[in-house]
């Protein structure tokens, strides 16, 4: 995307969230058929996440197979996770210096409450 100084936003894929999600910050990877892609774990819920990173090439089409592979703190120390799944939605947009690609991603089985938080609690 060329900065133009003006918003730029594209979204592809439904908004279907079913179950609360967690706000965090942790480093992840996204595996792919072609490649990996580093970058971070923004929110996660036990049936998704959502990963961001400022590789943009190659952009994944919604219903890609993804394997999520990052570290989540619980309050039982770090426990590490991956979760086969598949891209739902994708977004694009310029964050004020440079480009950024989101991916949600549904798991094919849901994380476990103690990773996720309970937030009613």
């Amino acid at each position: 995307m060329k900065n133009t100084g003006l918003p730029t936003h594209r979204r592809y894929g439904a908004e279907r969230r079913d179950a609360p999600r967690r706000e965090v910050s942790m480093d992840a990877r996204l595996v792919h058929d072609d490649g990996v892609l580093e970058g971070e774990v923004e929110n996660v819920a036990s049936g998704g996440a959502s990963f961001s990173t400022r590789t943009t090439e190659p952009e994944l089409a919604a219903d890609t197979h993804v394997v999520l592979r990052a570290t989540i703190a619980t309050p039982d120390g770090d426990r590490r996770i991956e979760r086969r799944g598949r891209v739902t939605r994708c977004e694009d947009f310029f964050d004020g210096e440079e480009d950024v690609m989101t991916y949600a991603i549904s798991f094919d089985e849901p994380l476990v409450e103690t990773v996720v938080g309970d937030e009613e609690s």
